[in-house]
């Protein structure tokens, strides 16, 4: 039984590990690192795209 409580023993650890790593992930994030909340949910995504895309290629052709 030495080894079922040896191999519990790592496994335990492993996963309070893995939970700390995610924990520090989580911390280092950044309010700047998260998705973007849309301000116009009525408009579908199609059509979000197109003018996103418009004013990157406007940016495009002014140097920016």
């Amino acid at each position: 039984m030495g080894w079922l409580h040896t191999f519990l023993k790592i496994y335990i650890r492993a996963f309070q590990q893995a939970s700390d790593l995610d924990d520090t992930v989580e911390e280092k994030l950044l309010v700047g690192d998260r998705p973007k909340q849309t301000n116009d949910p009525g408009r579908p995504l199609k059509e979000r795209l197109v003018q996103r895309n418009e004013t990157e290629e406007e940016n495009v052709r002014r140097g920016y």
